[in-house]
């Protein structure tokens, strides 16, 4: 399985997948930040006050996301400093859990993202 720069992909028993990816993205560009080859690809946009997070169907069948609802800021000075999200994403019948963490570098205008994903086996 081919990985995204900076990814971490495992296979685990059973069938399932487990991704893990650290990376800076600069604010207003577009990143891919997980990538599960046949499944999907989570892009992420930083901005100055938003995050535009982006689930890309790679699979045959159908693909739907939800995010967790509000994301955790942890910190916050000037603006959130650290913050954390969760994504569920069912893509051809199978479930993935998602956390995404960030940290702002306002000063160098990027952000830092850490994210892990766990894809459950094929139904």
């Amino acid at each position: 399985m081919a990985d995204l720069p900076g990814q971490l992909t495992t296979a685990l028993p059973g069938g399932g997948i487990a991704l893990s990816c650290a990376k800076p993205i600069e604010e207003g560009a577009r990143a891919a930040l997980l990538y599960a080859p046949g499944l999907f690809r989570l892009d992420i946009t930083p901005r100055e006050d938003t995050l535009k997070i982006q689930v890309r169907n790679l699979s045959s069948g159908p693909c739907e996301w939800t995010d967790g609802g509000q994301p955790l800021v942890l910190l916050a000075f000037d603006g959130p400093a650290l913050s954390a999200h969760t994504l569920r994403i069912d893509v051809d019948g199978r479930e993935v859990r998602v956390l995404v963490s960030a940290s702002r570098e306002t000063e160098r205008g990027l952000m830092r993202f850490v994210a892990q994903g766990l894809v459950g086996a094929p139904a």
